[in-house]
């Protein structure tokens, strides 16, 4: 989570970031990364979360939050645990408006994925199967519903691995790893045991900057996620990066010309998520920096 009060001392790009946000609010107030385009959950609960973290103050937020109620069906479900997860967070951001009520039948379908039952089944967009896993726990505890936590938790630990990493995919760990020790936090399990994991994550990280997605994949170009996914999961575990005057160089290039970061230091456009997953770095990396001199 971002820290406005840490990403704002740091303000040399809140404008720019700022004015690409807002220029891509539709009539309808919901956000879209690319402009012309349909508003999405996605991309308004990152704009929102965005937002929040530079202390902007959203616009027309009654027509946003009345777009994000249009996403749930008329059941009381949502077409993915995803969706749910994305308008029950942006409107608690927006504050003031009707919480969000589940139907029963939603309600039951959301803990069984975070039992695991038919979590890589959950959206086919996910990364990692423990993403949904998360999202549907984070889901019924901001509607504070009830939840089998020590099978939740049982399940998670079930998907780690010798070498400390999570999840069953070789190609998604690190996003895996990430998921699991956030959906652990959520559950108030202590993570200081976790010294295995973290030397896991230490051994993706780039001396030049930023982390990749397992310790055996070549460093010749990163993802904007993967440096998410591994100074957020250090933070999670009390640790901090190696390099962190490298992963800000390095996370710097990812910034496009309209404010916005890009998934792919390769060419590509820029994106919400991607935005987000950069300023919430920059946000953590500053803030150990800033404790390491205090």
């Amino acid at each position: 989570m971002m820290n406005a009060k840490t990403f704002r001392s740091s303000s040399g790009l809140t404008g720019a970031v700022t004015y690409y946000i807002l220029e891509r609010q539709n009539d309808d107030g919901g956000y879209t990364f690319c402009q012309f385009s349909e508003s999405s959950a996605q991309d308004t609960y990152y704009a929102l979360e965005i937002l929040n973290a530079l202390g902007i103050t959203p616009r027309r937020p009654e027509m946003t939050a009345k777009f994000l109620q249009g996403l749930q069906n008329d059941n009381g479900s949502f077409d993915s645990v995803k969706v749910a997860y994305y308008v029950i967070n942006a409107l608690s951001m927006l504050g003031g408006f009707e919480p969000v009520r589940l139907g029963r039948d939603a309600m039951e379908f959301i803990r069984r994925v975070a039992e695991g039952i038919g979590a890589q089944d959950a959206c086919v967009e996910l990364i990692s199967e423990i993403e949904a896993v998360y999202q549907a726990v984070n889901v019924l505890k901001t509607l504070n519903l009830p939840m089998d936590r020590e099978k939740i938790v049982k399940h998670v630990l079930e998907l780690r691995n010798d070498d400390g990493s999570f999840g069953r995919k070789r190609d998604s760990r690190i996003a895996s790893t990430h998921y699991a020790l956030m959906t652990l936090k959520a559950l108030d399990q202590d993570l200081n045991e976790f010294l295995k994991t973290r030397d896991w994550i230490k051994s993706c990280e780039v001396p030049d900057g930023g982390f990749v997605g397992a310790p055996d994949l070549s460093p010749g170009y990163l993802l904007m996620e993967d440096i998410y996914f591994g100074v957020e999961s250090l933070e999670c575990l009390g640790a901090a990066c190696s390099f962190p005057n490298e992963a800000l160089r390095r996370i710097a290039w990812f910034q496009n010309r309209n404010g916005g970061f890009r998934r792919s230091e390769l060419m590509s456009i820029s994106e919400f998520e991607s935005t987000y997953q950069a300023l919430s770095c920059i946000s953590s990396i500053l803030r150990e920096k800033n404790a390491v001199r205090m």
